[in-house]
């Protein structure tokens, strides 16, 4: 079922900068969060960002392509064997009829890994052999050595002997072989195909002939932002490829991409290539000799780099498309399980690391069943379907959510700032400050600090950005009493418990001197709902509430709960 149109009317629109998280074959389904995102009127698109499989839809999304340009469900064709198979523009511009075919032969190898526990049943075989022939012919050499002399034996033993060389020789050339393939060993899968394939759809969508190489700095000549993550093996760094950097404007994007998608031991590691105008013959050898892999090694969900973007902007949102790749749980496991459960926790284990502190975050919850190397989509189009639609229902539900947030805390604050307006009780305008209260998740058995996700009447305050730790603040101290926490900065008693409770000497730094008082109110969010992490909301105002206050508070409460309408 298509979701529905948002909750909200028409607000005004936002700058919205979008990080798609790497993935793998996983990263479809990102597919489905932008098209929610391009759905709604409130985000103006503004800039992308991506690693590894992220990378590649940002890629597409930055020159311009449109999410349903990508894919579209209802581009589905009966095969003459009956089946169905998707069939999506891109693939059509690339000229290609499924996904596995942008990686060639290449593709054969590449399903070994899918699987790598079942190799034992190839080599385990091979192995029981040779050391069954080892055995026989070596304890058989030295019962010929060491047996009674018989006629014949010198004959039987030199034929013996010659055997047993034979196998050492066979043997030591094989395992020399073997140590010489491992030894010049990058990766089984070359990504060149998948590189000329993005150049040629880039240059299409920009209107350049087919075999023109698109560097950064032509998206920022047509005004597109694109950032890619990748992994640099020759100076042990992370690299970002930024059409924002003056140092990248003439590196092709497809070659970043590809640099950023280059999984270790799947894919070769990458060299990143400039236009030939870029440099000196002797900066582009040295340049050139520079090897990148995959991204996700170094930041596999790369919301922080619109920092500068959304730091003078206090309506920007930046917009993180996460998959969920590991169900919680106890896990049981050794050999191959162990290593993909290490490399599945190394990829997706540090993305709370990735998002913490960004300004004006949403963080999409997503989801795939399919593994990282399970690019054979043609081969399970009703999992395909299924998981692109549970993809964008949740993206749909959760940007829904973070809308309603906002138009909820925007209801409130116009509420009470008409009620203090038209009361008669002031002398001078409140000054009222009102903000939404989020978690910052870390680890689940980590203390949750909290930020102010969205505030109001903050103006150029630079409370506004700051981290509130968890314990020791007025948010704290409200969510743990379960009911509002209202204490009045003009009484003595009340100044002494709040710097008592906000005693972060940071916090208190940055917050204006003029707050005369300060109240937090809890939420109820369902527990059923893992997405949405506000869990109160705070205000504070400049004018005393002098010997109304008591009635003022439970008005501001009300208007919390008669605005506050959570959804599952």
């Amino acid at each position: 079922m298509v979701p529905g149109a948002s909750v909200l009317g028409k607000p005004a629109r936002r700058k919205t900068f979008v990080a798609f998280e790497g993935g793998g074959a996983k990263g479809f389904v990102h597919l489905a969060s932008l098209r929610e995102i391009e759905r709604r009127a409130e985000f103006e698109l503004a800039g992308f960002a991506g690693t590894s499989a992220g990378a590649l839809v940002a890629a597409l999304a930055a020159v311009g392509y449109r999410s349903t340009e990508l894919f579209h469900a209802s581009k589905l064709e009966q095969t003459a064997t009956g089946e169905r198979r998707e069939i999506t523009s891109i693939l059509d511009i690339l000229k290609v009829e499924k996904a596995t075919d942008l990686f060639g032969s290449d593709w054969r190898l590449m399903r070994l890994l899918r699987n790598p526990g079942a190799l034992k049943w190839v080599f385990l075989p091979v192995l029981a052999i040779y050391v069954a022939l080892f055995s026989v012919l070596f304890f058989g050499w030295i019962w010929l050595a060491t047996g009674p002399t018989v006629e014949g034996l010198v004959q039987v033993r030199a034929a013996y002997w010659g055997a047993f060389i034979g196998v050492m020789v066979i043997t030591s050339l094989v395992a020399l072989a073997l140590l010489s393939f491992l030894k010049g060993f990058r990766g089984l899968a070359s990504l060149e195909r998948l590189k000329a394939g993005l150049d040629e759809a880039m240059a299409i969508k920009l209107g350049y002939d087919r075999t023109h190489r698109v560097p950064f700095g032509d998206l920022r000549d047509h005004g597109k932002t694109l950032k890619v993550v990748a992994a640099n093996l020759s100076t042990g760094e992370m690299r970002l490829f930024s059409t924002d950097s003056p140092g990248c404007k003439d590196i092709f994007v497809a070659d970043a991409v590809a640099a950023s998608v280059a999984v270790p031991l799947v894919f070769k590691p990458q060299r990143v290539a400039r236009s030939a105008r870029a440099l000196g013959p002797r900066a582009q050898s040295e340049e050139a000799q520079q090897l990148y892999c995959d991204g996700g090694i170094v930041s596999n969900l790369p919301a922080w780099v619109f920092e500068e973007e959304t730091v003078n902007d206090a309506r920007a949102t930046v917009i993180a498309s996460h998959i969920s790749d590991i169900a919680p749980g106890a896990f049981i496991g050794a050999g191959f399980s162990l290593l993909r459960r290490i490399g599945a926790t190394a990829a997706f284990g540090s993305k709370s690391l990735n998002m913490r502190g960004v300004r004006g975050l949403v963080t999409l919850e997503i989801n795939s069943r399919f593994g990282l190397l399970d690019f054979d989509y043609d081969k399970r189009v009703e999992a395909f379907l299924e998981d692109y639609y549970a993809a964008w229902r949740a993206a749909h539900l959760q940007l829904n959510s973070f809308l309603a947030e906002e138009g909820f805390l925007d209801n409130v604050f116009n509420r009470i700032s008409e009620r203090f307006e038209t009361s008669g009780d002031f002398s001078e305008p409140m000054q009222l400050r009102a903000s939404l209260v989020r978690e910052i998740g870390v680890t689940s058995d980590h203390a949750t600090p909290y930020q102010l996700s969205y505030c109001r009447g903050f103006k150029s305050h630079a409370d506004r950005y700051i981290s509130i730790r968890h314990g020791g603040s007025m948010v704290e101290a409200g969510l743990q009493l379960g009911k509002p926490k209202f204490l009045d900065l003009t009484a003595e008693d009340d100044q002494i418990e709040f710097y008592r409770i906000d005693d972060d000497h940071l916090i208190r730094d940055r917050t204006p001197d003029c707050r005369k008082w300060s109240l937090v109110v809890p939420l109820d969010v369902p527990a059923s709902r893992d997405f949405a992490k506000t869990v109160a909301v705070a205000f504070d105002g400049a004018v005393p509430l002098g010997v109304k206050k008591d009635i003022l508070v439970q008005d501001i409460e009300a208007h919390v709960g008669k605005c506050w309408r959570p959804e599952d």
